[in-house]
C-alpha cells in the first residue's frame, strides 16, 4: 500500500494540535496567558534584558513587549528596573513568583511529554528526532533554517493574525 504523504502530515498536525490544546489547559489552570510563556521563558534565560532585546529576540513589537511586561508586572511575575547606564531603558527581571509559575508549567509539560513518548525506546526516539529534522530541513531552506522555539511561536501568531485579518476582510466584502 503506497504511503500517503498528506496522511502523515495530518498525523503530525493532529498531534501538534492536541499538545497545544492540552498545553493551553495547563496554562489556563495556572493562570498564565499563552503569549506570556515564551516571554517568561526568555527572561528566565536572559535575566535583565531590555524590553527592546526581548522584542528583538521574540520577533514582536516593542509596544507588545511593553504592554505584556506592564501586565505581568502588575501580576507580580516580572519587575522592571531602570538601566543605570541609560535611564531611558528598562531592564526586565523575572520574579520568584514568575519563576515558580514557569517551573510549575514546565513540570506539567514534562509529564505530558513523558506520557506522549511512553513505550518508545531510546533508539526509536533518536530515529524519530532524526526523521523530523530531515523533514524540516527538506522544506526550510535558508529563510527558516534558524527557527527557534521562541520565533516559531511568534511566527505562528503572525500567521494566525493574518488569517483572522483575511477572514474579517472577506466578511466585510460579503456585507
Amino acid at each position: 500500500m503506497p504511503v500517503c504523504y498528506r496522511e502523515l502530515v495530518w498525523r503530525v498536525r493532529r498531534l501538534d494540535l492536541l499538545r497545544r490544546i492540552l498545553g493551553d489547559r495547563v496554562m489556563d489552570r495556572e493562570g498564565l496567558r499563552r503569549g506570556r510563556m515564551p516571554l517568561l521563558e526568555f527572561l528566565r534565560r536572559k535575566e535583565g534584558s531590555t524590553q527592546k532585546e526581548v522584542a528583538d529576540q521574540l520577533h514582536i513589537s516593542p509596544a507588545s513587549v511593553a504592554v505584556s511586561v506592564r501586565r505581568m508586572e502588575k501580576e507580580g511575575l516580572v519587575r522592571r528596573d531602570v538601566d543605570e547606564s541609560d535611564l531611558r531603558r528598562n531592564r526586565v527581571y523575572i520574579t520568584p513568583q514568575g519563576r515558580t509559575l514557569i517551573e510549575r508549567c514546565n513540570h506539567v509539560f514534562e509529564q505530558m511529554d513523558r506520557q506522549m513518548f511512553r513505550g518508545f525506546s531510546e533508539r526509536e526516539l533518536e530515529e524519530l528526532s532524526e526523521m523530523l529534522e530531515r523533514l524540516f530541513d527538506n522544506l526550510a531552506g535558508e529563510e527558516f533554517r534558524d527557527l527557534t522555539p521562541f520565533n516559531t511561536y511568534v511566527l505562528e501568531n503572525e500567521l494566525q493574525a493574518e488569517l483572522e485579518q483575511e477572514l474579517r476582510t472577506e466578511e466585510d466584502a460579503d456585507d
